[in-house]
């Protein structure tokens, strides 16, 4: 796929320069991809984004598979780190609707 972040050449509309490629610029291209489910029921996977202590540590990560709740016990690998789960932003911001579906599809803060 022909494109250019620089110029923006075949980023939302198609350019005539590359008359050979006859697929869909790239934003549309990634607009028209499934979407895939997230597994809810398999083993937490969380990779960490970034840390920094506020009122204790504060772990940044995107929640790739299972499900999050408060007070539960999580063990962080390599280290086999054990640790409880006090606060989570993404659990009170969505006030406990249907939790195991949401939690999967945002950035979690704890």
């Amino acid at each position: 796929m022909p494109c250019s972040g620089l110029t923006g050449a075949n980023l939302k509309e198609p350019i005539e320069e590359c008359t050979w490629y006859t697929g869909l610029p790239f934003i549309p291209h990634l607009d028209s991809l499934p979407s895939f489910n997230r597994i809810t029921d398999g083993p937490v996977r969380l990779p960490i984004v970034d840390k920094y202590k506020d009122m204790g540590t504060v772990i940044l990560g995107k929640l790739e598979s299972g499900f999050i709740a408060k007070a539960q016990q999580l063990v962080m690998m390599p280290n086999r780190v054990r640790l409880s789960i006090g606060h989570s932003s993404v659990l009170e911001s969505i006030h406990y609707t249907s939790v195991q579906e949401t939690l999967s599809q945002f950035t979690c803060t704890f």
